[in-house]
């Protein structure tokens, strides 16, 4: 379902780049994008069951927090 969604929003956004007439630069930043943002969902799918963005959030906030907090 997932990829159905990202090919649908890949083909309209090829469309109207296509339409407009958009440069090529801007056409492989889409590109790229849309490549990351795709590639980012899916991972994130496949991994549901591993890890929650909980313990990502805690992994990078924690330690800031206690050095924050160094003196109480």
């Amino acid at each position: 379902m997932i990829a159905i969604v990202y090919g649908a929003v890949g083909i309209l956004e090829w469309r109207y780049l296509r339409k407009n007439k958009r440069s090529m630069r801007g056409v492989m930043i889409l590109a790229c994008l849309w490549l990351v943002m795709f590639t980012g969902m899916e991972v994130t799918y496949a991994l549901k069951d591993r890890w929650s963005l909980g313990l990502v959030i805690s992994f990078i906030f924690e330690p800031i927090q206690r050095l924050l907090f160094i003196g109480d």
